[in-house]
């Protein structure tokens, strides 16, 4: 199944889901990098305010070589699932397996939400 449908299918037809392209959070400015990877970011609005941000690399950009397109003959991999509560970051680090229980509790208040990650992270 394309990754696209388990995502619509798992959280629900009605979620609103925004995808974009990034650079995985690791461009670091210096202009001394070579090149950085290539995200897909999908974040799907859970409801009371908790996003659930999903980035699969699907390549990387030469940052040597401005205006060349991105090398995208990588398979791509998962690079970072995480919960956000508003404009806090949780943490959670989850995977994607763990996104079928977290929808249990996409209503969860920003309180909650904080504990069941830190919960997350003391298991693991």
């Amino acid at each position: 199944m394309p990754f696209v449908d388990w995502l619509k299918s798992t959280v629900g037809p009605n979620t609103s889901i925004i995808w974009e392209t990034n650079d995985c959070g690791e461009q670091d400015g210096s202009g001394n990098q070579e090149s950085v990877p290539v995200c897909v970011d999908a974040e799907a609005m859970l409801g009371n305010e908790l996003r659930l941000s999903i980035w699969i690399a699907v390549g990387s950009q030469n940052l040597q070589e401005p205006g060349r397109p991105p090398d995208f003959s990588t398979k791509p991999a998962l690079f970072w699932v995480d919960l956000s509560s508003g404009e806090h970051q949780l943490g959670c680090q989850l995977r994607l397996a763990d996104i079928p229980e977290l929808l249990k509790l996409s209503s969860m208040s920003h309180e909650k939400a904080v504990k069941w990650c830190s919960g997350r992270l003391e298991r693991s």
